[in-house]
């Protein structure tokens, strides 16, 4: 940081909702690259998360997703809470958390918002004299399922339960479907 002076950081946030279902999906209902197989392996058998024992296939349907988010939101909530054995990881714990560890470190100087990500860093290469900013890529949905095919009241009052401190910190309500889903890692 001190090698380049006048440099901006920033962090991005997204709606709990989103990067609940988006981690769900990616680590624990796949089991291709970037999937957590061991804990995979917990939720099912002792956590009785109701996903197949492999990758969804044709009879896995919306309504076998949906309900097999809805458990994995009751783990998240004992998780979160330091109820579990299993660790509580990046891809799922309180945005408030990550920035707060962030800060043992540096602060960012800039917080955007997902859904407003484009204008934001177009603002923050404004500032520091670009023209443009990089154009970002639409990331892939969420598969089987994306949230809006499964998003209903029960699963919006989960997340705000979940993550009440987020909801609070950050000023979230409740997700609107069509706001731009979350980047992949």
């Amino acid at each position: 940081m001190q090698a380049h002076k006048g440099f901006r950081s920033f962090s991005v946030l997204q709606h709990p909702a989103v990067r609940a279902h988006h981690a769900f999906c990616r680590h624990i209902l796949s089991t291709g690259p970037g999937s957590f197989g061991e804990i995979r392996k917990v939720l099912r058998n002792s956590y009785k998360l109701p996903i197949p024992a492999k990758s969804p296939g044709p009879d896995y349907d919306g309504a076998s997703h949906r309900a097999a988010f809805i458990a994995f939101l009751g783990f998240l909530k004992s998780n979160l809470q330091g109820q579990t054995a299993l660790r509580i990881d990046a891809s799922w714990c309180s945005q408030q958390a990550v920035l707060q560890g962030y800060a043992q470190v540096a602060v960012p100087d800039v917080i955007l918002r997902w859904d407003q990500l484009a204008e934001g860093l177009q603002q923050l290469a404004h500032s520091i004299g670009r023209s443009t900013a990089p154009t970002l890529p639409e990331p892939p949905a969420d598969r089987p399922f994306t949230l809006s095919e499964i998003y209903d009241e029960d699963i919006e009052a989960l997340c705000a339960q979940i993550y009440s401190r987020d909801y609070t910190a950050f000023g979230f309500g409740p997700w609107i479907p069509h706001q731009k889903p979350r980047p992949t890692a």
